[in-house]
């Protein structure tokens, strides 16, 4: 591994001050364990053979607006990057970091992005960011040992970046699993990373052939529907079997060539226009 530009140490105490300045706490962290979220702690009704941790950020172009509102310290280089390059009008409006527990920690979402952000703070892959995610995964990773199990990291869990190679070949023994909206990433298990596995997050402007598609090669897409967060998932959706993925969020559990139906877990506000990318039962995305 190169030799980092920045101690790791002079990366916590700087991730602690973005923290504070924008009036967030004073123990600061990329990942969230999987007690602390709802989904998550659902793997355990499934499985107790893995542990999951999941890193939230704030989406498109909410971080920088937040950030030019709160930031009350001395200026500092942050180029704010869109951590959803995929993202439409549709699932920004109804983006899950809004939900729950994520409407409450806004700060804290934002402190990631902002260290995300600071390009300049960087060695190649070696940036300040990855090299703190790389810590806590190794942190994680003997937590997870000692009670036999074995670590589970959702990296993008309200953003689809790019995970460094060198991340995902040090902890080749931790499973990193992913949702993306990229149509220009290998699905399922990487061949490259045997310890990456992504599944397609369809969105309004995806086509039902496409879907169909990568059913038929083995392939899972995820589809958001709109069924009340208790309301029965539906067993099928234009012909194609529908799996529920409400019940864990360990999609690599998933047999292959089912759509994974998720339930739209955000207030039934009808004014807020998606694009029709919620889906209706009986309504395509496109002809």
């Amino acid at each position: 591994m190169k030799a980092a530009t920045f101690q790791l140490s002079m990366i916590r105490t700087l991730f602690v001050f973005i923290s504070t300045t924008l009036g967030g706490g004073k123990a600061p962290y990329l990942f969230t364990p999987q007690h602390a979220s709802t989904k998550l702690n659902h793997n355990r009704d499934v499985t107790d053979d893995f542990e999951q941790i999941v890193c939230y950020m704030l989406p498109h172009t909410l971080a920088k607006r937040l950030y030019e509102l709160l930031w009350t310290g001395p200026t500092m280089s942050v180029k704010f990057r869109n951590v959803c390059r995929s993202s439409t009008r549709g699932c920004r409006a109804a983006c899950l970091h809004t939900s729950g527990r994520l409407a409450m920690a806004e700060i804290a979402k934002l402190a990631r992005t902002v260290l995300f952000s600071m390009t300049h703070l960087t060695d190649g892959d070696y940036s300040a960011f990855w090299r703190l995610a790389d810590a806590e995964i190794t942190r994680n990773k003997a937590r997870v040992a000692a009670k036999g199990k074995t670590l589970v990291v959702r990296v993008n869990g309200t953003s689809d970046v790019e995970i460094p190679g060198w991340i995902l070949r040090k902890h080749h023994d931790v499973i990193f699993s992913d949702y993306t909206k990229h149509e220009d990433v290998k699905l399922s298990w990487s061949l490259r990373h045997p310890n990456q596995y992504r599944v397609f997050s369809a969105t309004e402007n995806t086509p039902i052939s496409q879907i169909r598609t990568l059913l038929e090669a083995g392939h899972n897409v995820v589809v958001p529907f709109d069924i009340v967060p208790k309301g029965e998932m539906i067993a099928e959706w234009h012909g194609m079997p529908v799996i529920d993925g409400d019940k864990h969020d360990l999609r690599f559990l998933d047999e292959p060539g089912n759509i994974v139906g998720l339930r739209y877990k955000l207030p039934r506000d009808r004014s807020v226009n998606h694009h029709g990318f919620i889906q209706e039962t009986a309504v395509s995305l496109v002809a």
